[in-house]
């Protein structure tokens, strides 16, 4: 691994990377396709009621940064592929390569394996939202992200709703996540506001929460900000950065920020 500058250490690291990723982002900015419409995902926390159409694809590419407390965690990237694989279902498949620094000791590779197919149940009418559920079933690596530990499997059910109001698009959903013996783990749950101004640019927002069980994590109540900009028909890139709203101790995010691509078929 490549020293930096010892004073600046993870920080010069993390800035640098910022700069070249606003530069790239601001360069997608000035180029205006055809417009699209901006539907919800990645940069946000929560997962959304959209559904890939049938027999279409997506590929995701997200860059993810995280600092808390006492310890640092770079996604770069997170890859994820979804298929419409039949009418209102699609299946999602994902993989995440982590950069961890944490005492002194930084450890990097593979940090897990989701499969997810998600079924929209309802679709928005004027006066119901739509409505969406999912089953995500992971597999993490070791600790020192080596390899699949199959046996730390874990599975994760989730409600999502959506509706329209204008050229705003409110979203909300409950996530619980559980280990292989099916004992909960942990809950997530929020609200995200997404405002069109344009045809093709989107603002953001997201209060999110995390409250843990049988762990030695504390509960978290998170907020993000950015944009969705669509700069091409079939092609979109998004921003977002926040923090937490608690003291941002321990496991709760002094800062995070989610940056990527999306192309569909």
């Amino acid at each position: 691994m490549k020293k930096g500058p010892k004073k600046k250490g993870g920080r010069f690291i993390f800035w640098s990377l910022i700069m070249k990723r606003v530069a790239f982002f601001l360069l997608l900015f000035l180029i205006a396709f055809s417009a699209k419409r901006v539907a919800a995902a990645p940069p946000l926390a929560l997962g959304d009621a959209d559904v890939v159409p049938y027999r279409h694809w997506e590929f995701w590419l997200t860059y993810t940064y995280k600092e808390m407390e006492h310890e640092k965690s770079y996604k770069v990237p997170t890859f994820e592929v979804i298929y419409g694989l039949l009418p209102r279902l699609e299946l999602g498949v994902e993989g995440t390569y982590i950069i961890e620094e944490a005492g002194g000791h930084t450890t990097k590779g593979l940090d897990s394996l989701v499969i997810q197919p998600k079924f929209l149940a309802m679709e928005e009418g004027k006066l119901w939202p739509a409505v969406a559920t999912s089953f995500q079933f992971e597999v993490p690596t070791d600790e020192e992200n080596n390899h699949l530990e199959l046996s730390e499997k874990e599975w994760a059910a989730a409600l999502a709703m959506q509706k329209h109001f204008g050229k705003t698009l409110a979203i909300t959903q409950v996530k619980c996540f559980t280990d292989s013996a099916f004992v909960e783990k942990k809950w997530r749950y929020g609200i995200d506001i997404m405002h069109s101004l344009t045809e093709n640019l989107q603002l953001v927002s997201e209060i999110y929460a995390l409250n843990f069980a049988h762990a030695d994590k504390r509960n978290e109540l998170n907020f993000r900000l950015g944009f969705k900009y669509a700069f091409w028909e079939h092609a979109k890139v998004y921003f977002a950065a926040g923090r937490s709203f608690l003291a941002a101790e321990e496991n709760r995010p002094l800062f995070e920020s989610v940056g990527g691509l999306m192309l569909e078929f």
